[in-house]
């Protein structure tokens, strides 16, 4: 059985790709891009951890690890994962959670997950409506989100000193300066990391944009009864037509350069802020260098 030396565990949609793209180019690194579901429902029940941790991750004396940011919002995961590797070490990224939840939500509309909505007429059905309840995949947009319970979850199992916490600004700040930290947490040596191999990843918050993404996708893939789950549908044809509807939709026509603050109007920031505040304030205490927001 192959353990695991690392796992990116989140946030989502907070940098942490930049991290998974400099520990993919080390030579003293096995992490493969993309990301790995393993240790969630139902992919851990249907045994696909042994079979994902295949010939990719042999080491021969490089760390192994894996990127998954939906693991910090499952503590169900959290224990899988420290179950089948109990000297794994983590990282986390942390993001401002209204601008995660931004970022989120455009990214879960153009999976084709949600249907495009105002972003704001969103966040009202979601507080005051039935949003959620006719959308189940609209539920991790909140939830992962809530960062404390997940992160002290995590520090209780994993060994001293095992936790490597950043944020965003951070990395968007000051980007070497945080990847030779996370050499030093893993032990390895700091190797160049140059601008052009830097992923910024950046999300896209054009409704018009929206519409052929998430027409498209709902081409190419099929859905569980929640929509919070897609797979390939195996068709050739339904590919090349939804492919060709999310290439219209990448065109820099659609490239809106909106901020996600700029995208919320003062009533849903209001909203989410009140919701995360109780979060914030826990984690203002025990680990307070990470709160930017």
């Amino acid at each position: 059985m192959i353990e695991l030396d690392f796992a990116i565990i989140g946030a989502q949609k907070a940098a942490s790709t930049t991290i998974q793209h400099y520990l993919n180019s080390h030579s003293k690194v096995v992490l493969p891009l993309g990301e790995f579901a393993i240790f969630e429902s139902p992919d851990f029940e249907q045994g696909r951890v042994d079979r994902e941790l295949d010939d990719r991750f042999v080491h021969n004396e490089k760390l192994v690890g894996l990127k998954r940011p939906n693991i910090l919002g499952d503590l169900r995961a959290i224990s899988r994962l420290f179950q089948h590797s109990p000297n794994c070490k983590v990282i986390v990224v942390l993001r401002d959670p209204v601008d995660r939840f931004v970022s989120a939500y455009f990214h879960v509309v153009n999976s084709g997950k949600l249907p495009v909505k105002n972003i704001n007429t969103a966040v009202e059905e979601i507080f005051y409506g039935n949003y959620l309840d006719k959308h189940p995949a609209g539920i991790s947009l909140l939830h992962y989100g809530l960062y404390f319970d997940s992160l002290f979850f995590a520090e209780s199992l994993a060994q001293p000193n095992s936790l490597f916490l950043t944020n965003q600004n951070r990395i968007r700040s000051n980007t070497v300066a945080e990847l030779k930290r996370v050499s030093d947490f893993l032990g390895i040596t700091y190797e160049s990391f140059s601008k052009s191999e830097r992923v910024k990843n950046r999300g896209s918050y054009d409704y018009r944009k929206a519409i052929f993404l998430n027409a498209g996708n709902r081409i190419r893939y099929k859905f569980n009864s929640g929509r919070t789950r897609k797979e390939y549908r195996g068709n050739r044809l339904l590919w090349l037509v939804g492919s060709a509807v999310t290439r219209i939709g990448s065109l820099p026509l659609f490239n809106s350069p909106l901020n996600p603050k700029d995208v919320l109007n003062d009533r849903s920031i209001q909203l989410l802020r009140q919701y995360y505040e109780t979060d914030r304030q826990k984690m203002l205490e025990i680990y307070p260098e990470m709160v930017y927001w």
